[in-house]
């Protein structure tokens, strides 16, 4: 059973491009094959995680030497089947939706047959018992990553966009292909168990190093700070593409990583220090970009940058459970976010500009319900399900009173703030302001057809429940549902602190950043954009942008916000510091070093030596005969030289001998 849990993914990718299946019995088969791989990862969810029962199974032998030896082993722990719940449950939600939204697409076939492909490589990372069949995976969904992103391969920003993800990924794959070979190094072996046993007992700078190397890969693919760019520029994909990627699949093998190596991490706290500053930062990064973005899927991708960012903050703080949950949680109402922002853009022929919407309401109430339930739950309104984790990651980052903690706690509550402006203004552009499509759209508008409106109604549900019915099991206290799998350190334990410690004003905090959004509401209104309203600006429902102070109107105001542009214009700084100087350093290594120095001890030098030795022989051809006898007898006595070392003879008359020839010459 768990061996299919892997093989019948790429059983449906096989199925999906088999012509013999037609169109659409290709992708059908595709579905049949993924909720199937769910069913059974439900039932491994039940033996492993519920009954504690850890499942190994080893295939082969990837490297068997004396030295070193690497098995093909999966690994199906509770971190494992935990995994499974937003890695197979979103991915079946993503291929039912996408059977309704894609329809008509000519290469339907190939795109499902991506869709499994990358659930394939995805369950392959996870599942992993050693470091080397989790860098499998892990090349793989990159790869399938590219693939989904260029999906529409005719178009020039997809192509751009799948160059990026992939290119910037290779960022993360360098520092964890480094990370493997120095794991090598230091315990002469790739397997989990054996990494994780000596851990205690290795150098805590190169503990460091390690975790160091593991957190730029994490960075990578969980699009934290420096080398998130991707993940929005990712938009030019479908969106159920967007879906998958953000919510269950690559962004998550990041922070996976960083969950899988908690017993590595938790023997450095400097490591703990900066994963906890990284994810604050980025927390803080994504939910300002948020706030300056008109695009309504960029929008909700610079929202999966900031909510990582918690998940990182939760993995600093040695909470690693709680990143889980949220982990599983984020994955519910983000797909709800993108899935339902799906079916907006399909609606209005594909427009994705907010400034471009509005009044939707009033033609996509199922919609406008579906966007509402994931926006709350976002913005972690109480007793929904990002509720039960997000603002417990915020309570826990108080318990140890230190400098990294506060800040990181300071940043994500800053985040948060924005979190719900941002949320806010989208609902508001969206739905609810004047409208501003024009009238020709208005006989296509309508909402999903059934088999998108089933997945938006399961995730629905999944972000007001989920939370509530399952933070006991994965975070309460005494619980001993991750058993061996994740490890904190005795001296990190905080939860119980947390969770026992009597009420303060700190605890009121997160709840009272949803009150704040209103404040800022006026700065989330850009009128700059200037067209013309439909007939339907008489059926707005809120005050309009114009009627909201304007940025333009108000210097501090637009000030402001000019210097979070300047900020988060990222771009200039990789063009600016980082391409333009690694260009100037290609020049120069090409012109000293390819074109110089190794050309000298290679190929060109060689020529120019023996050129050089035939030259100095050629001046020996003077044409007199002594001159030839003498290079004669030389060559002789050099010949002989080494046989007259084994004999004993004195070498003064070996010198008389040299001495008499060249009289005689």
């Amino acid at each position: 059973m768990y061996l299919s849990i892997l093989l019948l993914p790429l059983c449906g990718s096989l199925l999906a491009t088999n012509r013999k299946n037609g169109s659409i019995g290709g992708p059908i088969l595709s579905i049949i094959c993924i909720l199937t791989t769910t069913l059974l990862a439900t039932i491994a969810f039940w033996e492993v995680g519920l009954n504690g029962s850890t499942v190994s199974l080893k295939l082969g032998y990837w490297i068997k030497s004396n030295y070193l030896n690497i098995e093909w082993a999966l690994l199906f722990d509770s971190l494992t089947v935990s995994m499974f719940i937003p890695v197979l449950y979103i991915s079946s939600l993503v291929q039912i939706y996408s059977l309704g939204y894609m329809d008509g697409d000519p290469h339907l076939s190939r795109f499902f047959s991506y869709l499994s492909l990358f659930s394939f490589f995805m369950l392959i990372l996870i599942t992993g018992e050693n470091l080397l069949v989790l860098f499998l995976g892990w090349e793989g969904v990159g790869l399938a990553s590219y693939l989904l992103i260029n999906f529409w391969f005719t178009r020039i920003a997809a192509n751009m966009a799948a160059l990026k993800a992939f290119l910037m990924n290779r960022v993360g794959d360098w520092a964890l292909s480094l990370g493997l070979l120095l794991t090598i190094a230091l315990t002469a072996d790739l397997s989990f168990a054996t990494i994780f046993s000596l851990a205690s007992y290795l150098n805590t700078n190169l503990i460091l190093i390690l975790a160091i190397l593991l957190l730029i890969g994490a960075s990578a693919k969980s699009a934290q700070l420096g080398l998130h760019s991707w993940l929005a520029s990712a938009m030019e994909g479908p969106t159920p593409v967007s879906a998958l990627i953000h919510a269950a699949t690559m962004v998550t093998a990041g922070v996976y990583l960083l969950m899988r190596f908690s017993p590595l991490l938790e023997w450095s706290s400097t490591s703990l220090q900066l994963v906890a500053w990284l994810g604050g930062l980025s927390a803080l990064l994504g939910a300002a970009a948020g706030l300056l973005e008109n695009d309504i899927k960029r929008v909700i991708a610079y929202s999966t940058t900031s909510q990582l960012g918690y998940m990182v903050v939760a993995c600093g703080l040695s909470q690693f459970n709680l990143g889980l949950f949220h982990l599983i949680n984020h994955a519910f109402f983000k797909a709800l976010l993108f899935l339902s922002a799906g079916a907006v853009l399909h609606a209005l022929m594909d427009q994705q500009d907010m400034r471009r919407m509005g009044s939707l309401v009033l033609f996509l109430p199922k919609t406008y319900a579906f966007i509402l339930i994931g926006s709350l739950s976002l913005m972690a309104l109480p007793f929904l399900t990002g509720f039960y984790s997000k603002d417990f990651i915020l309570e826990m980052a108080l318990i140890p009173h230190n400098t990294t903690n506060t800040m990181a706690c300071i940043l994500a509550l800053v985040a948060a703030l924005l979190t719900g402006t941002y949320s806010a203004r989208l609902m508001i552009l969206t739905f609810l302001s004047e409208p501003h499509f024009p009238s020709t759209v208005l006989p296509v508008i309508s909402d999903p057809v059934i088999s998108s409106f089933i997945s938006l109604f399961i995730a629905s549900v999944a972000a007001v429940f989920f939370g509530y019915l399952t933070n006991e099991l994965f975070m309460g206290v005494g619980s001993y549902f991750y058993g061996q799998s994740i490890f904190i350190h005795p001296d990190h334990l905080i939860l119980l602190d947390g969770t026992l410690t009597p009420g303060s004003i700190w605890k009121l905090l997160p709840p009272l950043t949803l009150l704040t959004l209103i404040t800022l509401l006026p700065l989330s209104f850009n009128t700059s954009y200037s067209s013309n309203s439909s007939e339907l600006a008489g059926k707005s429902l809120v005050l309009q942008p114009s009627q909201i102070l304007s940025i333009n109107e108000n210097s501090s105001s637009y000030h402001t916000l000019s210097l979070y542009s300047g900020i988060l214009n990222h771009f200039n700084i990789y063009n600016h510091w980082i391409i333009n100087n690694t260009l100037n350093l290609g020049v120069i290594l090409h012109r000293h070093i390819d074109r110089g120095l190794i050309e000298l001890i290679g190929p060109t030098g060689l020529i120019s030596f023996i050129h050089y030795i035939g030259f100095r022989l050629e001046l020996l051809a003077t044409g007199y005969l002594p001159h030839y006898a003498f290079i004669i007898l030389f060559s002789v006595l050099i010949s002989f030289v080494s046989i007259l070392q084994l004999i004993t003879i004195p070498f003064y008359l070996i010198l008389l001998f040299i001495f008499i020839c060249v009289q005689i010459s």
